[in-house]
């Protein structure tokens, strides 16, 4: 099989189709880097630490993400005055070292980037063993990947004496397909996205699920350049959007079964149109 390095882009609660979409790619290639934004991250991280990585299928279908993503039943306007966000976060951080990441450091597995946004420098930050952040448990990492902005207290980082905010990847490289340039082997991404319109919810968690997800779903439509559009699948995951803390398990699985059809029919074709 030929060898790639694999960039899946941010996808909140969609990360089911990036599932289906690496089933699908290892039936063709060898993924010999990967990175992950967000939700990409998440799965970026359990393909690389899972030993048996279909075994991740049924922790997808089991998260009940409001659980998950919600510190408590009561929402902490206090917190978000004093520390710019409505929930700590630490429950989603735990799940994800305990059920993703066993643990492990960026340094135990040097070929797994985790993208976030330094928000004090407006640019993307790239998690790895080799810029020096092998000391971080990558747990952490996806925890800063995935730290929505106004939902998420923020995590910080102090670089060269400066405190650094940082916030989710999506806001500054919701698909970082350029990562790999720095190698002549293939780089394939897999980005998400959705043409469904919802109508706005009424109430003031609702109101800032809704910026939430236009300003991913924004990101979503980033212009690709032509240099790698033949190498990105596009996934449209319908009326899920990023944010849906609602989605249920039947929902997941059908992004997983989405994401694996549709990243199938596309690599069948670029196959046939290389032959």
């Amino acid at each position: 099989m030929t060898d790639i390095d694999l960039v899946l882009s941010g996808s909140g609660v969609r990360l089911g189709a990036h599932f289906g979409a690496i089933k699908a790619l290892r039936k063709y290639y060898n993924i010999k880097r990967i990175a992950g934004t967000s939700g990409g991250a998440i799965i970026a991280a359990a393909f690389m630490c899972y030993s048996n990585f279909d075994h991740l299928h049924e922790v997808l279908t089991s998260i009940n993400f409001n659980d998950l993503m919600c510190d408590g039943k009561w929402t902490s306007w206090l917190r978000l005055i004093k520390s710019n966000g409505l929930y700590l976060g630490d429950n989603f951080e735990r799940f994800i070292d305990e059920r993703i990441t066993f643990g492990k450091t960026l340094m135990d597995i040097p070929e797994l980037y985790i993208i976030a946004t330094d928000l004090t420098y407006n640019i993307p930050l790239v998690l790895n063993a080799k810029y020096n952040y092998g000391w971080m448990k990558i747990s952490q990492a996806i925890r800063m990947s995935m730290s929505a902005p106004l939902y998420w207290v923020p995590k910080y980082l102090t670089l060269d004496n400066i405190k650094h905010t940082i916030v989710d990847g999506g806001i500054a490289a919701n698909y970082y397909i350029d990562i790999f340039d720095d190698n002549p082997r293939q780089t394939i991404g897999v980005s998400l996205y959705t043409k469904t319109k919802k109508k706005s919810q009424v109430g003031i968690i609702n109101y800032f699920k809704d910026i939430l997800d236009t300003m991913m779903t924004c990101n979503e439509n980033e212009h690709i350049e032509d240099a790698h559009w033949s190498n990105t699948v596009k996934i449209d995951t319908g009326d899920i959007t990023p944010f849906n803390l609602d989605i249920k398990s039947e929902q997941i699985e059908w992004t997983i079964i989405h994401g694996y059809q549709e990243t199938l029919k596309a690599l069948e074709s670029k196959l046939k149109k290389e032959k």
